[in-house]
């Protein structure tokens, strides 16, 4: 059954709710597919929100959503953060706290 683990549960997430609203004509890769590329759609959004240039969100504010985004990012892209805290912790301090290195440095 479509994601076993959420439905035996009785918890249902984005994915699974678009299954089930297609009547399962959609499947379950297709419904990640659409929700990854609904996600950065809006993610995309959001940014060229916050940081255009002649927007009246103050600086302080713009930098601690940056920091926050990035964090959010590394935490939630590659597997649940809170599954493994320990190993997102390196991960995390390095997107706030280590300049990014170019070639030239």
């Amino acid at each position: 059954m479509l994601l076993q683990r959420e439905c035996k549960d009785g918890k249902l997430n984005s994915v699974s709710l678009l299954v089930l609203d297609s009547k399962d004509v959609m499947s379950v890769e297709e419904a990640k597919e659409a929700i990854n590329e609904s996600i950065s759609s809006c993610r995309r959004e959001l940014l060229r929100l916050v940081v255009r240039e002649d927007g009246v969100i103050p600086k302080s504010c713009k930098e601690m959503f940056w920091n926050l985004y990035k964090t959010s990012h590394v935490f939630y892209s590659q597997a649940d953060g809170f599954s493994s805290p320990k190993e997102m912790m390196g991960a995390m301090n390095g997107v706030i706290f280590e300049p990014l290195k170019t070639r030239g440095n």
